[in-house]
């Protein structure tokens, strides 16, 4: 347009520059106010998959739409992290308990895996607790007990274990 015009040359590079000018700045403003809050909030939902709850996202605005996706994840984020805490509590008030108890206790996942055990279980095994836990029900031997019906009896001899047992099943 301006050659149309017939501006000389000089003025050409000078609008020229200009126009650059701000570009570059249009372009740094994107990317500060939209590409690196995107990337944050990228990161922190990254985080967040892997089961890290410390990650937040810091240095977005307030008063737009990434801002409020912000503040979403990070009351998402300390939201995980507070049920992560309130579920390992109570895992290990689950361990003491069960601990405690006389009769072998044994708690499986839904692939049959031992997730849980206790003392007398350990003594009834012959196992540390170390080669039984995450162990499947068949190479411990106890498939059997895993297919009998909840309040039933059954009969086990095992190493030294021998008698009937009322089975008690529960599902957590």
């Amino acid at each position: 347009v301006l050659y149309l015009l017939h501006v000389s040359g000089t003025m050409q590079i000078c609008m020229l520059a200009v126009l650059i000018l701000f570009l570059l700045f249009l372009s740094s403003t994107v990317f500060r106010h939209i590409v690196s809050p995107l990337q944050t909030l990228s990161n922190v939902v990254a985080a967040l998959r892997e089961n890290e709850y410390s990650f937040r996202a810091r240095d977005v605005g307030e008063d737009d739409a990434l801002g409020y996706l912000a503040a979403q994840i990070n009351e998402l984020a300390g939201d995980l992290r507070e049920r992560r805490h309130r579920e390992s509590e109570t895992f290990a008030l689950l361990e003491r308990v069960v601990e405690t108890m006389d009769l072998p206790v044994f708690a499986f996942d839904a692939a049959s895996d031992l997730q849980l055990t206790n003392p007398a279980a350990l003594k009834m095994l012959q196992l540390p607790a170390d080669s039984m836990l995450h162990q499947s029900a068949t190479s411990l031997g106890l498939q059997d007990i895993l297919q009998c019906p909840d309040n039933s009896g059954v009969s086990l001899t095992m190493h030294g274990w021998e008698g009937r047992w009322m089975v008690r099943r529960s599902k957590f």
